[in-house]
This record gives structure tokens, sequence and C-alpha cells, in this order.
């Protein structure tokens, strides 16, 4: 990286109290976070009830459920803090990424390849096929995702 780039990403990161690491090679990477929007839904001061769509007693499937939800969680946390390595993520980065963690990749069957479908359902609690993971005839159309 030229000079004049390094002084402009050094000087951005220190405002953003960020920072600039230089690799041996010469190239270099750069890591900013800025604050939230004073509007985000994060930050919003309210008190609501867990909108529950799955909502359901005890039971077997809650057990089940249980421990899907959690897995796509840790996936979602893991993908969005770079396994642990950045402690500034996000918060819709991982809410998106808990959606790929629910319900796959958005890609025709879910799956970017065999392999993650193979441990995926060597990983199946229920052993079982459930309903809502059916597979759907045509593509994913941009209007049906709810990408941000």
């Amino acid at each position: 990286m030229d000079d004049k780039t390094a002084r402009f990403l050094t000087t951005m990161a220190g405002m953003k109290g960020g920072r600039v690491d230089h690799m041996d090679e010469g190239s270099g990477v750069c890591v900013m976070s800025s604050p939230l929007a004073d509007d985000h839904w994060l930050t919003e001061e309210k008190y609501e009830s867990p909108p529950a769509p799955f909502r359901m007693g005890n039971g077997p499937h809650r057990l089940v459920w249980k421990e899907k939800i959690r897995a796509a969680g840790k996936y979602a946390m893991r993908a969005t803090t770079r396994n642990g390595k950045e402690e500034d993520f996000c918060p819709d980065a991982w809410l998106r990424n808990l959606v790929v963690g629910m319900l796959g990749f958005w890609t025709t069957d879910g799956w970017s390849n065999m392999e993650d479908r193979e441990e995926q359902e060597r990983d199946d609690l229920s052993g079982q096929t459930p309903p809502w993971t059916m597979r759907r005839k045509g593509p994913i159309l941009p209007e049906e995702t709810d990408h941000e």
C-alpha cells in the first residue's frame, strides 16, 4: 500500500477507534466501526414480549427445537465474530447469520454443498425430515428474501 493510502486509512481508523494492520508482504487490513444509528432497532427503548412465532409448550418437540435453535444461534455468533476473534460486530449481521443458521443458505435447497448436507443429516437430532424442510419448486425470487 502506498504511503498516501496508509496515512489516510490510519487517520480514518484513528477517528473511529479502529486500526490498520500491515502484513509482512506489504498489504494492509483496516478494521473500523461506526456507531449504530440513533433510530436503530437495538437501542429502541421499549418493553416487548417475545414474538414466539413457533410457540409451544413443554414436551419432546420443544427439546428438539431448542437444540436446533441453539445450534443456529451458535453458528450465527461464530460466523459474525469470525469464531470469537471480533468483539465488535454488527447486530444486523448476526440476525442475517441467524436466519442462515435456521433456514440454510440463500440457494435453491438451502445448502452450499453436499458436505454441509451430509454433516447436517448426521447431526440431525430427530432423525426425521421435519415438514418445514420440504423442498420448494422454482427459484427463490429477490422479492421473497429479506436481505438487508
